[in-house]
């Protein structure tokens, strides 16, 4: 399986974007710990949602884990949740081509099964469909979320400021490969205009006799 790297200036984009959603997330997942746990009982809860969160093939999720760490850390040194926040914002932290190499070389040699690659692939669009309002929003977006996801997977599965180990860099790289599958299986397909056309004659060439006088009715 190959994977070519979306453009960097549109791979950041939706990096960003993506960030952005896990902060927001995140966030909530704080105030509703909070009316039940004390500070201590929340930073705990955020580290284990963080782990859980780092095993998974999902970029989407992958990113919430480093958010929620990080927010446990702040919360830990009695700083605001997530305040400053720049890992995947700040130019001058992207990685470098080397240590997205090394990663690469570590990831690559393994080839997922078609199985694995749909599984992935399932829960990530199960996700846009649940997170995309009403059913019918969701399904007419779904080509372009389903485009998003996987400019994301691309970006992020052998990005070394996720904590994914290689297992769930793996799993990313299988999902992939599963979006761009369905991708493919829902996108529309173009039909040739001549088969939707009526032929130049019968009937269509009664229709336009009232219109065109000159037009034979034979």
């Amino acid at each position: 399986m190959t994977s070519t790297s979306p453009p960097v200036g549109i791979a950041d984009s939706i990096v960003a974007s993506a960030a952005a959603a896990a902060i927001i997330e995140v966030h909530e997942e704080i105030h509703g710990l909070a009316r039940h746990a004390g500070r201590a009982g929340v930073v705990a809860r955020l580290r284990e949602r963080a782990a859980e969160l780092a095993h998974s093939g999902a970029a989407r999720e992958q990113l919430k884990s480093r958010a929620l760490e990080a927010a446990a850390d702040d919360l830990a040194w009695g700083r605001a949740a997530l305040s400053n926040w720049p890992t995947f914002f700040a130019e001058e932290l992207r990685p470098s081509p080397e240590s997205r190499a090394e990663l690469r070389r570590l990831v690559t040699p393994y080839q997922p099964a078609d199985a694995v690659a749909a599984s992935v692939a399932t829960s990530i669009e199960a996700r846009l469909l649940q997170d995309g309002g009403d059913s019918f929003t969701a399904a007419r977006q779904l080509t372009e979320r389903l485009s998003d996801e996987i400019v994301l997977q691309s970006a992020l599965w052998d990005d070394p400021r996720i904590a994914a180990d290689l297992d769930a860099r793996r799993l990313m790289r299988a999902g992939e490969l599963g979006l761009s599958l369905r991708l493919e299986a829902v996108k529309p397909r173009k039909t040739e205009r001549t088969r939707s056309q009526p032929k130049r004659g019968g009937v269509w060439k009664w229709l336009r006799a009232p219109f065109e006088p000159w037009a034979s009715r034979a």
